[in-house]
C-alpha cells in the first residue's frame, strides 16, 4: 500500500529531532493550561502526539499518558525522546485519529496541539467527535492550533512556502470563533478560551545576535523561570498567536 503523501510529510517533519530545541513559549503556555486540568492519576490521550513533549512531563507528575499518530517512524521518534529526558512509559498506539480505537468514555483529558489545522472542516468535526466520545462525562477536550487571524504567521507560513521550506504539509486554520464553534458542535461545554503570546518576531533577532537571553526566549527549557513567567501571559483568542479551547462533556 503507498504511504499517504500527507504522512510522507510528518515523518520528515519529524526525521530529526533536537531535544535541546523542542520548546517555545506557547508551547509553555499550553503546558500550563494542561497541568490545570490534569491531576496525578488522570488517563489522558494525545491526538497526533508528534514529539510527545507534553506527555513526557504530565507522566512525571503521575498521569497515565497515551500517544496516538498515524505514522510509524514519528511514534518511534517520540519513545526516543521519552527515553532522553529519562521519562517513565507510556502507551504508543499506531492508529489514524479519525477513528480512535479506545472505548467510550474511558479518557480524563484528550488533547491536541497544532494538529486539527491539518484536516478538512468535515474530518475536524469527526475527530472533536472521536475526542468527545472517548472522554468520560466531566473530562476535559483541550484543542489547541495557530490562529489563522495571526498576520505574522501568516507571513512566514507564505515565506516559507515561497523557499520551498514549510514543512507542515496541507493547513486550513481557524479562528477562535470557529475552533469553539466546532467544539460546541461536538457537543462540548466550552470552558476556557485563551490566545497565546507570539515568538516568532524573536527567532530573527536570535540568529542575527545569538544573544543568550534571546536563545533562553526562542528555546526555553520547560523549568526556565522566565519562560514560565511568560508562559502564564495570556492575550485575548482574536490576538493570539496559537489558540487553545478547552471544553467539557457533559
Amino acid at each position: 500500500m503507498t504511504m499517504p503523501s500527507s504522512q510522507k510529510v510528518w515523518e520528515k517533519a519529524y526525521q530529526k529531532i533536537d531535544v535541546e530545541h523542542l520548546w517555545t513559549i506557547r508551547d509553555i503556555a499550553f503546558l500550563n493550561v494542561l497541568r490545570k486540568y490534569v491531576k496525578k492519576g488522570d488517563k489522558v490521550l494525545d491526538v497526533g502526539c508528534g514529539t510527545g513533549k507534553f506527555d513526557v512531563l504530565l507522566t512525571r507528575k503521575g498521569a497515565y499518558t497515551i500517544l496516538l499518530d498515524f505514522s510509524l517512524s514519528v511514534l518511534r521518534n517520540t519513545r526516543e525522546i521519552f527515553h532522553s529526558y529519562k521519562s517513565k512509559e507510556a502507551d504508543f498506539i499506531l492508529t489514524d485519529i479519525r477513528h480512535i480505537p479506545l472505548k467510550d468514555n474511558s479518557i480524563d483529558v484528550c488533547y491536541s496541539e497544532g494538529v486539527i489545522e491539518h484536516f478538512k472542516n468535515t474530518e475536524k468535526r469527526n475527530i472533536l467527535s472521536e475526542k468527545r466520545r472517548v472522554t468520560r462525562f466531566g473530562g476535559y477536550v483541550i484543542t489547541s492550533c495557530p490562529n489563522r487571524l495571526d498576520v505574522l504567521y501568516q507571513i512566514y507560513k507564505f515565506l516559507f512556502n515561497a523557499i520551498g521550506r514549510w514543512k507542515y504539509g496541507f493547513s486550513n486554520l481557524l479562528s477562535m470563533f470557529d475552533l469553539e464553534s466546532l467544539m460546541q458542535s461536538a457537543g462540548l461545554e466550552i470552558m476556557e478560551r485563551k490566545g497565546t503570546l507570539n515568538n516568532l518576531l524573536l527567532f530573527p533577532l536570535y540568529f542575527i545576535f545569538k544573544h543568550s537571553i534571546l536563545k533562553r526566549l526562542c528555546y526555553p527549557k520547560p523549568n526556565d523561570p522566565v519562560a514560565l513567567r511568560l508562559g502564564k501571559l495570556y492575550v485575548p483568542p482574536i490576538l493570539g498567536f496559537w489558540l487553545i479551547c478547552v471544553g467539557m462533556k457533559k
